[in-house]
C-alpha cells in the first residue's frame, strides 16, 4: 500500500473512528437524561444543552462526511472533494464555531456539579457519570468524549497537510489538496 493510499485510509479510518466516539457519547451519556429521566432528572431541560452543547449536530453532519468520503473509491482528489463540500456546508462551520466558543463553560459547569460542595441533586449526576464510565462507555470520562469536537478542526488540517506531503511533488492534485486546506 502506497504512503497516499495509506493516508486516504487514515482519513477514512478517522472520520468513523469519530463518529463512533461521538455516536457512544450521545448513547451512554446523553440520551438516558433525554429519553428515560429519572424522577427527579439528574439534569433539567435547561442544563441537558448547556452540558451537551451541539454535539448531536455535529454528529450528524459528520456522518453525513463519512458517507460522502465512502460514496466513491478513496483517491485523493474525492477526498479534497469532500473536505471542501464540508468546508461549504454552511451549517459545519457554524456547528463547530457554536461548540468551540461553549465547550469552555460546559467542562466548567460538568466540574462544578461533579464537586464535593454542590447539592445533593448533583451527586446524582456524578453517580450517573460513574456508572456510565464503568458500564457502557468503554472506560471513557463525559469530558473525554466532550473535548473530541474541538479536537477535530485541527485534526482535518493535519490530515490533508499529511496527504499534500505525501503527493508526489509534480502531482496535478496538489493544487486540489491546498484549496481543501484553505
Amino acid at each position: 500500500m502506497s504512503l497516499t493510499e495509506r493516508l486516504l485510509k487514515e482519513v477514512i479510518d478517522s472520520e468513523s473512528s469519530y463518529i463512533k466516539a461521538l455516536g457512544l457519547c450521545i448513547k451512554v451519556y446523553l440520551t438516558p437524561l433525554v429519553i428515560n429521566p429519572s424522577s427527579p432528572a439528574i439534569l433539567d431541560s435547561d442544563t441537558i444543552p448547556m452540558v451537551f452543547i451541539n454535539i448531536q449536530d455535529i454528529w450528524r453532519t459528520s456522518c453525513n462526511f463519512l458517507k460522502k468520503l465512502k460514496s466513491a473509491p478513496p483517491s485523493a482528489a474525492h477526498i479534497c472533494d469532500q473536505f471542501m463540500w464540508l468546508w461549504d456546508s454552511s451549517s459545519i462551520v457554524s456547528e463547530y464555531t457554536y461548540y468551540i466558543k461553549n465547550f469552555e463553560h460546559s467542562r466548567e459547569l460538568i466540574v462544578h456539579m461533579c464537586s464535593a460542595a454542590t447539592s445533593k441533586h448533583n451527586a446524582k449526576f456524578k453517580k450517573f457519570l460513574e456508572k456510565c464510565v464503568n458500564s457502557d462507555a468503554k472506560g471513557m470520562s463525559l469530558q473525554s468524549f466532550m473535548i473530541q469536537p474541538v479536537q477535530r478542526p485541527p485534526r482535518y488540517v493535519l490530515l490533508l497537510t499529511d496527504l499534500l506531503k505525501g503527493m508526489p511533488k509534480d502531482s496535478p492534485i496538489i493544487p486540489k489538496i491546498q484549496t481543501a486546506l484553505n
